[in-house]
């Protein structure tokens, strides 16, 4: 199994830190569009997957793939209020 495999649990967490990657490129986090929404959806599988922890998880791997990293604070922000996730 690769790391692109689903995991057990139904969860592609590398699927799901790449889409999320892709939509902070594209500064989507908080366009009230679609990215929003789908970066929102995609914070609820991660919490409803691992809780905060994926979710810390996640952020610190999307960081480090865009190319300013301080664009990762907006998806912080478009989070807040998924689980117990305070921005």
């Amino acid at each position: 199994m690769t790391d692109a495999s689903p995991k057990p649990g139904g969860l592609d967490l590398q699927a799901v830190v790449k889409e999320l990657t892709e939509i902070g490129k594209a500064e989507k986090y908080l366009d009230g569009g679609p990215g929003e929404a789908r970066a929102r959806e995609l914070g609820r599988q991660l919490h409803a997957h691992g809780g905060i922890a994926s979710m810390r998880a996640a952020i610190a791997e999307v960081a480090s793939r865009l190319p300013d990293p301080v664009v990762a604070d907006e998806l912080e922000y478009a989070w807040d209020g998924t689980g117990s996730w305070l921005a």
